[in-house]
């Protein structure tokens, strides 16, 4: 891998090269350790395939970091945060394993073992955008046998759902997302090696709905605050999320669900959703994570609000329960 150092003035300077792996074919930037200095991740499409990393000094300098096996060959990398955590998160696209390989980070330049997510056949680029507008990075891929292009939808949590494929030229290979039509909404361009064209997908998804408001109010276990997210436009019979992350695994949670917030003091945190319209008993996976979905109901009025939070039993919390953040949706 080569780098190029900016003069200021629109020409680069080679700054030296790297070792990225046996074959390096497409190329990530985040920050992946935290330390908000640019890193970067690399796919080398070989058999087993890898990731590797990159580490950067600030400085225009690189060290070595971890290496992660995914599938065979992949051809397309990409970095977002797919769990909300804050934390830089790695995708592949696997051109021989017809599959998305999903590492997530840990914050400190490593990663957990991969997850593997179909991806049609023979995916050969890929984007992370948000194409359904509800504020969840999704994946978007070319696939080079069958013309098409596929999206996974990201539910928040690090998983993804297969939401089908559209048309595109023949043997698309490469594709960009932008907005080309100026209404709010990622669109895809493919570059179709097979037809020597390019094709323009608009993106037709409803209209975004409202909003969803992360309140604070958490209150720490052992592994820290747990997270609770949402997802999903609150408009009727749409598919809406909350997910939550972070919390003590196999344990005991109770989500709590308010049409009003009234932050009341709970074994040294706060409760936010009260009155309780409902209290859901529920069990943490074994990764402490919990993801619940639903249709939006129909016949809510205009800046209609639910909120939710969970407590957790947690031995290391303060009084023995944990409590993620306040979570309040608002209808448009």
């Amino acid at each position: 891998m080569s780098i190029l150092r900016g003069d200021g003035s629109g020409g680069f300077d080679l700054a030296g090269t790297l070792p990225a792996g046996p074959a390096p074919v497409s190329i990530a930037v985040g920050d992946v350790n935290g330390d908000s200095v640019p890193d970067l991740a690399i796919a080398n499409a070989a058999v087993p395939g890898t990731v590797r990393l990159l580490l950067g000094n600030g400085a225009g300098g690189f060290a070595s970091g971890a290496t992660s096996v995914v599938a065979a060959v992949p051809v397309s990398v990409v970095m977002a945060d797919f769990n909300a955590d804050g934390k830089a998160d790695l995708a592949s696209a696997n051109y021989v394993g017809d599959s998305v390989s999903v590492l997530l980070g840990l914050g400190d330049g490593s990663f957990a073992a991969p997850a593997s997510f179909d991806a049609h056949l023979y995916p050969t680029a890929m984007a992370a955008s948000d194409v359904n507008g509800d504020g969840v990075p999704d994946l978007v891929l070319s696939n080079l046998q069958r013309a098409t292009v596929s999206v996974l939808v990201g539910l928040g949590d690090g998983s993804f759902q297969d939401a089908g494929s559209f048309g595109a030229g023949e043997a698309p290979a490469a594709l960009a997302v932008a907005d080309f039509n100026g209404d709010g909404k990622p669109d895809v361009a493919t570059a179709n090696g097979g037809a020597g064209s390019v094709s323009i997908l608009l993106n037709q998804s409803p209209a975004a709905g409202g909003t969803w408001t992360d309140l604070g109010w958490g209150l720490a276990g052992a592994a820290g605050v747990p997270l609770l997210s949402g997802g999903g436009p609150q408009l009727a019979g749409q598919s809406v999320w909350i997910a939550l992350a972070g919390a003590k695994p196999g344990s005991p949670a109770l989500l709590l669900v308010s049409l009003s917030a009234a932050p009341t003091p709970f074994k040294g945190g706060t409760l936010v959703p009260l009155p309780a319209l409902a209290a859901l008993p529920l069990v943490t996976s074994d990764a402490g994570a919990l993801t619940l979905s639903l249709a939006w109901p129909a016949g809510l009025p205009s800046a209609f609000a639910i909120h939710f939070q969970y407590g957790i039993a947690d031995p290391a919390a303060a009084q023995g329960v944990a409590l993620s953040n306040a979570l309040r949706s608002k209808t448009p």
